[in-house]
């Protein structure tokens, strides 16, 4: 953990973060076309509000399956918050880890834009530090 808080967290099924060479899980989606979050690698950054027993104040999270890479975010501000889901639909399959960041990334900061509460401060300086 750093100074500003932020964390990895990595799937239960893993000890270590995916990497871009990391053979892609043989799962399905659901009948609506996510897949498990649970399955994921999730990068997160926890809520520093005393007492807080919610989630974190933003995580993203990035999985590999057989069509490539796909991200998913969720995040929460004073003033309002957001997610999306791991779904091919959402933005097709993605050709490797650093593109799934990058993409991740950029719709945080369009989720973001507008927002000047802390958590929004707080979130925009975590998402340089990702790799």
């Amino acid at each position: 953990m750093t100074q500003l808080g932020f964390a990895f967290t990595a799937p239960a099924t893993s000890s270590a973060p995916a990497t871009s060479s990391a053979p892609a899980l043989d799962v399905q989606p659901n009948r609506h076309g996510v897949y498990s979050h649970d399955l994921a690698e999730r990068l997160t950054l926890p809520c520093t509000r005393k007492n807080w027993k919610g989630g974190p104040t933003a995580e993203i999270r990035l999985l590999h399956v057989g069509q490539g890479w796909l991200e998913a975010i969720d995040y929460n501000t004073e003033t309002g918050g957001g997610c999306s889901p791991l779904s091919a639909s959402w933005q097709g399959f993605l050709p490797d880890r650093a593109t799934a960041l990058d993409q991740a990334r950029e719709e945080l900061q369009r989720r973001l834009q507008g927002l000047n509460d802390k958590s929004a401060a707080r979130i925009r300086a975590w998402l340089p530090t990702l790799l």
